[in-house]
């Protein structure tokens, strides 16, 4: 499944819950996503109209001050119950 966020997303409002660099080399960023679907923000779909809020992680390794890692989890579950996609 695939996000999209270009003129999917007239609202888009992302919040840091969790800033975390406790490793030498590790960024490990939590995140809360909202907005309203209104262009198919979930490619294959068409749009819904309706408001979304899911949670997200992001994890950045970085090297010689460069991103040589990036990896992303989020709540897609969510995301598809609240837009009517996936049946609870």
């Amino acid at each position: 499944m695939a996000l999209s966020a270009s003129n999917a997303c007239p609202d888009p409002h992302a919040t840091i819950e969790d800033l975390l660099g406790a490793q030498a080399h590790t960024v490990v960023v939590r995140l809360r996503y909202r907005g309203t679907d209104t262009g198919g923000f979930v490619r294959g779909y068409p749009a819904t109209g309706k408001p979304f809020e899911f949670g997200a992680m992001y994890i950045w390794r970085v090297i010689d001050g460069k991103l040589s890692e990036l990896r992303h989890e989020a709540d897609r579950v969510r995301l598809l119950q609240q837009l009517g996609i996936l049946s609870e």
